[in-house]
């Protein structure tokens, strides 16, 4: 076909590469393995090489493996696969940066925008109403497609956050913080179905536990700059402000990420899908698109009530117990143990440099043993560890 090349290979791979066991079999002949366009700029072998980055087998790169790798060697993907995780790491730096700017400058936000005390939680839970709107982002990507959807909200949360800097009114700021979080989420969404479709599952975990740490890298940032600026009357304005700086890095994430899952039965049938969604009008799209998006949730809770009904339970209890201390920590912080913004973040960086270590680690873990046991587990420890703060 147009865009077919040919790959050839060293007599040491006589399998044409990695098979799906990821083995390798030592064989004396040459194989020739046609590489097709995947459609979406690059090309892909039909057995596609793997590898790891080259620089994660330097004896200097140990302190980046022990932080963001959970110690060890990263797992062997393809370049389709690196480069999307690469893009994944990069947006949800910059995401999660914006996220905690809130509980970090809450108390600073209470005085400048002359908010009474008890409207902090109402402002606060009005806000948070925002990431509902995941279910309808992810509704969206169907008829506009992932990636759009997935830079649109990028776009939107900064500019939104941006122009927060800028606000007088505490509805004002509100408002747009509000519409931020559902960008946000949908952006989070995005990333999620990315990871889940374009990784292996046998290095799923690991990947997943990867990208959080980068995140937290985001959030860690926030927390520095927080300790400089943060004592400034209109600090928190500032660092609203810096979220413009990822606007500058769209560009190479967007050639990053691809449109189209991998190939494969599922995948073909999703994209015979959206073909078909194509030639509806905007309207039946956008209608069909919610009916296929509630299709899933529908068959979960007639197929397997009991696991829905313990999902929803361990979620809900999981938010109701985790939110308050997430939000409301820097406050507490400052308010009753009368923490300057210098020491909050030496505080908060403390945990955060735990947690750049645990979450990869975590994933490996998961990988290997298997992810229902880690997750009861820590489910049940996460709820102490509340209590005891």
């Amino acid at each position: 076909g147009q865009g077919a090349r040919l790959f050839l290979l060293g007599p040491e791979w006589g399998c044409a590469g990695a098979c799906d066991c990821g083995c390798f079999r030592r064989c004396g002949q040459l194989r020739l393995t046609p590489i097709m366009d995947d459609g979406d700029g690059g090309s892909e072998p039909s057995s596609p090489r793997r590898f790891a980055p080259a620089w994660c087998g330097s004896r200097w790169s140990w302190p980046i493996r022990l932080i963001f790798l959970g110690g060890g060697q990263p797992p062997e993907m393809t370049s389709r696969q690196w480069r999307v995780v690469s893009a994944v790491m990069a947006a949800g730096f910059f995401s999660h940066f914006d996220d905690d700017l809130l509980p970090l400058c809450l108390r600073q936000l209470q005085r400048t925008l002359d908010i009474p005390e008890p409207q902090v939680c109402l402002l606060l839970s009005v806000v948070a109403t925002g990431k509902g709107g995941a279910a309808f982002m992810s509704v969206l990507a169907d008829v506009l497609g992932r990636r759009v959807v997935f830079f649109c909200s990028i776009v939107a949360f900064s500019l939104l956050s941006v122009i927060s800097a800028f606000q007088r009114s505490v509805w004002g700021f509100v408002a747009l913080q509000l519409i931020a979080r559902v960008f946000l989420a949908g952006k989070d969404s995005m990333s999620n179905t990315y990871l889940v479709e374009e990784t292996d599952p046998k290095c799923r975990g690991w990947v997943i536990g990867t990208c959080q740490s980068v995140a937290v890298t985001g959030g860690g940032c926030a927390v520095i700059l927080f300790g400089a600026i943060g004592g400034l009357e209109d600090g928190w304005r500032y660092l609203y402000g810096l979220a413009s700086l990822q606007l500058f890095f769209l560009a190479p994430v967007w050639r990053l990420l691809p449109e189209r899952s991998r190939g494969g039965k599922e995948a073909r049938g999703e994209e015979l899908r959206r073909d078909a969604l194509r030639r509806l009008s905007c309207w039946r799209r956008l209608t069909a698109s919610l009916r296929s998006g509630l299709r899933p949730l529908r068959l979960l809770a007639t197929a397997y009530p009991k696991r829905a009904v313990a999902c929803l339970f361990v979620n809900a209890n999981n938010g109701f117990a985790l939110t308050p201390s997430v939000v409301l920590k820097v406050k507490h912080l400052q308010d009753v143990h009368g923490l300057s913004p210098a020491a909050v973040s030496a505080v908060v960086l403390g945990s955060g440099i735990a947690a750049l270590v645990v979450f990869p680690l975590l994933g490996r873990i998961s990988d290997k043993g298997g992810r229902r046991t880690l997750l009861c587990s820590f489910m049940t420890v996460c709820p102490v560890g509340v209590l005891l703060f």
